[in-house]
């Protein structure tokens, strides 16, 4: 069984996520792992430089870009 994320103000399905094997969700986990240390050792004015592109990359699709 999969799991959906509906948007709760109109019911609609935004999209269906299948579940995840432990091999899966350990190698998922490792990445945000890395990801993290990477990010927590930049300073706050580079988190902001891409936090900053980030914003610049959605702003043309309005709240949010669909995928």
């Amino acid at each position: 069984m999969a799991y959906q994320s509906i948007n709760p103000h109109n019911g609609q399905l935004l999209k269906n996520f299948e579940l995840l094997s432990n091999a899966q969700l350990a190698t998922a986990l490792a990445a945000a792992e890395s990801c993290f240390q990477t990010w927590k050792h930049k300073s706050y004015a580079e988190r902001a430089t891409i936090i900053h592109k980030a914003a610049a990359l959605l702003r043309p699709c309005g709240r949010l870009c669909p995928t």
